[in-house]
């Protein structure tokens, strides 16, 4: 009955879709809500961990460049695929938000911001060359960091570039002092999981999300 005056009133309201989030333990709230009719779809979100003191690589190793954060793939251990040229250089840039109009920081801005401000927010641009390949936008409170839509453009997607742009990342917040990196993922994007387990993230926490149809 509750239920039913539940679903009119978003009617009334003209809600589509309601989400409902569940703990995994939850057994009785899962039960409860997958024997209701208007469930289409039930996916699975982590929230995922990188512990830099564990993960922690070789910081000092001669493929980053320390004015211009450059990568270059011949020299490095990250898992490139095959079909990106051994010549190609991934370059890391950073831009806050708190000045939307800079084109890039300097590695030294970047390590006083990093080092001086126990909160930041910007976003970091995966470049090959001159073209931007991917983003990823960060958080930064204290020793922790978030890291929010990380990406590569359809069109350079399967070459390895992801895998590069995440290790980069997690180096270099690494190398600055950052000491847990938190992100969220889908269980449905199997690819995206895949790879940030491989590089070393544990799952923290989960939610089952059931999105409900109103009809």
């Amino acid at each position: 009955m509750l239920y039913n005056e539940f679903l009119n009133d978003a009617k009334l309201y003209s809600v589509n879709e309601i989400i409902i989030p569940i703990l995994p333990e939850n057994n009785i709230g899962k039960s409860i809500v997958s024997n209701l009719s208007n469930i289409y779809k039930v996916e699975t979100e982590y929230i995922i961990i990188y512990d830099c003191s564990v993960n922690a690589s070789d910081f000092g190793n001669s493929y980053y460049n320390a004015e211009h954060l450059n990568f270059n793939a011949k020299h490095s251990n990250y898992n490139i695929n095959k079909s990106v040229h051994s010549e190609s250089v991934l370059a890391l840039r950073f831009i806050p938000d708190l000045n939307q109009n800079s084109t890039t920081i300097s590695e030294p801005a970047l390590n006083k911001d990093l080092n001086q401000n126990t909160n930041l927010t910007g976003k970091f641009l995966c470049l090959l060359g001159k073209v931007q390949i991917g983003k990823c936008k960060i958080e930064i409170s204290d020793t922790n960091a978030s890291l929010y839509e990380f990406e590569i453009f359809e069109e350079y997607r399967n070459k390895g570039y992801g895998s590069a742009f995440l290790s980069k990342v997690t180096d270099y917040l690494s190398g600055k002092g950052v000491e847990k990196i938190l992100l969220q993922v889908s269980g449905a994007n199997t690819s995206a999981y895949k790879m940030y387990m491989h590089h070393g993230f544990k799952i923290y926490s989960s939610l089952d999300i059931f999105t409900l149809f109103v009809r």
